[in-house]
Order: C-alpha cells, then structure tokens, then sequence
C-alpha cells in the first residue's frame, strides 16, 4: 500500500512476485501494473525468486535479478529467524537473551561479521558487539 504520491516521483517500479492478495487490495493506480507483472511472472518456468518485473518509461519487462555477492542460504533463513535454534516455541517473538545468544552464536561460526549482524538483528553495530562481547 504505498502511498500513490511516493509512487508519482519514482522512476520505475521493481516487482518481485505480488503476494495473491496484493493484486487485489492494491491501489487502483498501481492495480494495472500489478497484474502485468502477475501476469508476466506466472509465465516464469523454475524459480520466480530470480526475476522481476521492471515498469518505467523507458524499459517494462521481466529481468534476471542476481542475488547479491554476499547472499547464502544461511543468510536467508538467519535473517528470517528460521534457522535460530531456540527449540520448539508457540510464539514468534524472540526475547532479548535468546537474541544475544544468537548473535554469539552466528558471530562465532565466522561467516557473519558485526555489521552484518547488526543489519540482522535491527540493531546498531556497537549493540551487536556488546552482546557478543560482554553478555551471557
């Protein structure tokens, strides 16, 4: 539901695949392109996470997006808390302690710098460095 006057002063829209409601409950200004770019991406053979659908003046179509150098899967699933071993819970919501733990944890595999912890987690890289330092 971006706001219509934000849109306005883009210069292109970058569309990875709308969720099935999005198309619907989307702004009348912005319905028509929504459905292009359903439409577009349901004729994506294999995996429709690579691609998207570019509307701007000068240039509508699917393109190849390549995922970023530094992506993984780990990374993936890290950011999305699904890889957190916190065993079984009823509840998304992790607590402050189970983060600190965490990120000591992802620190001390080597693959996640303080920085990219902290982007993980929504913290400030100073925060990150005292949990992994100097908390237990």
């Amino acid at each position: 539901m971006t706001d219509k006057n934000i849109v306005s002063s883009s210069d292109m829209l970058i569309i990875k695949d709308p969720g099935a409601m999005q198309v619907e409950f989307e702004r009348p200004e912005l319905r028509g392109v929504l459905v292009k770019a359903k439409e577009a991406l349901n004729k994506v053979e294999g995996n429709k996470k690579d691609w998207a659908y570019i509307h701007s003046p000068w240039f509508t179509g699917l393109l190849k997006i390549p995922k970023a150098s530094y992506w993984t899967e780990d990374l993936s699933h890290a950011y999305a808390f699904s890889n957190l071993t916190l065993g079984e819970r009823q509840s998304s919501v992790i607590t402050l302690a189970e983060k600190r733990h965490e990120a000591k944890k992802l620190y001390a595999t080597g693959r996640y710098s303080y920085q990219q912890l902290a982007k993980l987690f929504g913290k400030k890289k100073s925060t990150v460095i005292h949990w992994v330092k100097h908390c237990k």
